[in-house]
């Protein structure tokens, strides 16, 4: 909802002054949030399938699993069940992981509030 906004906010907040370099701005930093995001995830799910389904998974059945969840088919029907745990221990932490990471970011828009905006005042 926030991110869905602050195009169109850039502009009203940099008043005339350069709002192609505005807007550029604000379109590159999303951009790189989405990838550090989607890098923090990735992260978060290969760590805790490979603690919690290292003995039970060969070094094959790993790498098929980090490339899809489908290959949970594929396993044998005893180690199905660990590894469904797994990828929901993982999808907590991911989740854990971008609540803490929106905390941040409204502290830190918090912290961006001027009583008078720079802009406004003459």
């Amino acid at each position: 909802m926030g991110q869905s906004s602050t195009p169109l906010e850039v502009p009203i907040s940099i008043s005339d002054y350069r709002p192609a370099v505005g807007m550029g701005t604000t379109n590159q930093m999303r951009n790189l949030g989405g990838s550090i995001g989607i890098a923090i995830g990735a992260n978060i799910l290969s760590s805790t399938l490979s603690s919690h389904t290292a003995e039970l998974l060969s070094p094959a059945q790993f790498k098929s699993l980090l490339g899809s969840a489908e290959a949970i088919n594929s396993i044998p029907k005893e180690a199905q069940e660990p590894v469904r745990d797994a990828f929901a221990r993982a999808f907590v932490r991911q989740m854990q992981a971008i609540t803490g990471l929106g905390a941040a970011g409204l502290l830190c828009a918090l912290l961006l509030v001027e009583q008078k905006p720079r802009f406004q005042q003459n």
